[in-house]
């Protein structure tokens, strides 16, 4: 699911009766993976320098990226050491979800 810091607490207050939604942040290191595997990726997308991605159906679409993701992860899991730095304590979390890597919602019924 890829839904904002709102999105997912409207969808959770359906079932909680308090929803606060923070973030999760990482450290250098987090962050210079980050970088490489957004580089990774942007070069795969000028593959398609037509947009074709946008006419194919979104299932084909999702399978594909699902696959190209492994690829992306397994060729940096070899480059220059990146995830062998990242550990547990490389994440921490945040209060405010805007530019965090990921969501976290802590809720109460």
């Amino acid at each position: 699911m890829r839904e904002t810091a709102a999105e997912l607490a409207e969808l959770l207050r359906a079932s909680f009766s308090r929803v606060e939604v923070r973030g999760i942040a990482g450290d250098a290191q987090v962050e210079a993976y980050e970088a490489a595997r957004r580089r990774h990726v942007a070069r795969l997308l000028r593959l398609d320098p037509l947009g074709l991605r946008r006419w194919v159906p979104a299932p084909v679409v999702q399978w594909a990226f699902a696959r190209l993701a492994r690829l992306v992860r397994r060729r940096l899991a070899h480059d220059a050491g990146l995830v062998a730095a990242i550990r547990p304590e490389s994440f921490r979390e945040v209060e405010r979800p805007d530019g965090a890597l990921d969501l976290l919602a802590l809720c109460v019924r």
